[in-house]
């Protein structure tokens, strides 16, 4: 059996890590972010780098229903801030994690994958917070405030999964596929 070493060229008692001396500067590559997502799988389409997630309509949304839903929580008697509170914040924040971690995904598949979990996180959202109502931790007021929020952050939802179909994926009667209007 043959081993074989690699030989590394030596490196300056100054300029090692472990004597305080700088970090080596590694060499200038010319791979963009577009081709390292092209060598994650064969025949994926990398996404166009764009702009920050806090710029993101849906995001901004999904961020002040999780405020709303922890205002919310926090009126809620003791036993059930403990239960339903606990589960209404992590859905409302998972909610906003979810778009913000997809955004930042090298895939247009995967970005759209956290969309859709987001998309499902919002139903879940809304169950617990029709639980809520149905037991009257909620008025009619707060319930449907929370409704309409609740409807936009699908709206932006649909939307952003539409323009990220957009640029591919389309359907050839031009439409997202699985994405209601």
């Amino acid at each position: 059996m043959q081993v074989v070493t690699a030989i590394a060229a030596p490196v300056p008692a100054s300029a090692s890590v472990l004597a305080g001396g700088p970090l080596p500067t590694p060499a200038p590559t010319s791979a963009t972010p577009r081709d390292a997502a092209a060598r994650l799988r064969p025949g994926a389409t990398p996404r166009r780098p764009g702009r920050s997630y806090r710029e993101l309509a849906a995001w901004q949304r999904a961020v002040e229903l999780c405020v709303a839903c922890h205002e919310l929580a926090g009126r809620l008697p003791g036993a059930e801030a403990e239960g339903l509170g606990r589960s209404i914040c992590e859905a409302a924040g998972t909610l906003a994690a979810n778009v913000a971690q997809g955004h930042e995904r090298l895939l247009r598949a995967d970005y759209v994958q956290h969309l859709s979990i987001a998309r499902g996180t919002l139903q879940r959202l809304e169950t617990l917070l029709e639980v809520a109502y149905r037991l009257r931790y909620l008025d009619m007021p707060d319930a449907a405030a929370l409704d309409r929020r609740c409807a936009a952050v699908g709206r932006h939802l649909s939307q952003l999964i539409r323009s990220v179909y957009g640029v591919a994926g389309r359907r050839g009667d031009g439409t997202a596929p699985g994405v209601p209007d």
